[in-house]
């Protein structure tokens, strides 16, 4: 139950930067339905949830709420604010063995949560539209790679050399795999790709 009501107050959060909420008996339920209020916060930084009992399920809602690929209108509308659901470089969960599939979740959980800290900005209201679009574009440009088979590892290095020839390759991308209208999203997003430089 208090996880639900947790979940209810950060939807309407407009203060609270930093919540610490470990070893609370947190379960995977709790989790999905904390990772849910967080798509409609803008606001929430860090939600630190070592010790409690969440499985590769929890850690799989995280992703989603950050970074979720089921279309580009949901990738687009995921969280690009918070930047951390651990205080620690290493998880902890005691729901969470050291397993290679685990590893591999959350390895995709800490380089996703990068682009929400490398293009963030300290002070809120320093905030401003184009970081937030620049968070966006690389998780679209992730999504990208991943629907190409190749290894998300690689992923930021090909978006910084060649994020200007890639374009064309995505905007065909985006047409046959979602809908077409969500080009002018992607364009809006990331001018600097579409621009022609001199």
């Amino acid at each position: 139950m208090g996880a639900i009501a947790l979940a209810s107050a950060l939807e309407q959060n407009a203060t609270l930067q930093h919540l610490d909420v470990s070893y609370c008996h947190i379960e995977d339920s709790a989790v999905k339905r904390l990772a849910i209020s967080l798509k409609s916060n803008s606001r929430l930084e860090n939600l630190f949830l070592e010790g409690n009992h969440i499985s590769s399920t929890g850690i799989s809602s995280l992703i989603d709420c950050v970074y979720d690929a089921k279309s580009i209108d949901t990738l687009l509308a995921s969280n690009h604010t918070i930047r951390s659901f651990f205080s620690s470089r290493k998880i902890y969960s005691p729901s969470l063995p050291n397993t290679p599939a685990n590893r591999e979740i959350i390895n995709t959980l800490t380089q996703v949560l990068s682009y929400n800290r490398k293009y963030a900005v300290k002070e809120a209201w320093l905030r401003s539209e184009q970081n937030f679009a620049r968070i966006r574009a690389c998780k679209l440009l992730r999504c990208y790679c991943e629907s190409r088979g190749e290894r998300a590892d690689f992923f930021m290095v090909k978006f910084e050399a060649m994020g200007e020839n890639l374009t064309p390759h995505i905007l065909r991308w985006i047409a046959l795999s979602w809908n077409a209208t969500n080009i002018y999203n992607f364009i809006k997003d990331t001018p600097w790709l579409v621009e022609r430089r001199v």
